[in-house]
C-alpha cells in the first residue's frame, strides 16, 4: 500500500458503519457539507467579490425593515 492511501479507506469504511445510527438531520448536515444536496452545492459555490458586495448589501436592507413589538409591563 502506499502512503495516505489506507487512512482515507478506514475513514470511508467509518462513514460507511456509522450512516445508520445518524439521525436524518445529521445525515443531511453531511451531505450538505459535501455539495451533494442543492443547498450544499449554492454554499460551496465561488462567488465574486462584486456578487459578495450586493449579497452584503440586500442582507443591511432587510434588517432596517424588521419591526420588534415590546409589551407593557
Amino acid at each position: 500500500m502506499r502512503g495516505g492511501v489506507r487512512p482515507y479507506c478506514d475513514v470511508i469504511e467509518d462513514l460507511a458503519r456509522e450512516w445508520a445510527e445518524m439521525t436524518y438531520a445529521d445525515r443531511d448536515r453531511r451531505l450538505d457539507k459535501l455539495g451533494l444536496t442543492p443547498k450544499g452545492k449554492r454554499d460551496l459555490r465561488w462567488r465574486t467579490p462584486n456578487e459578495v458586495k450586493t449579497i452584503e448589501k440586500q442582507a443591511a436592507k432587510a434588517n432596517v425593515a424588521k419591526l420588534h413589538a415590546v409589551g407593557k409591563k
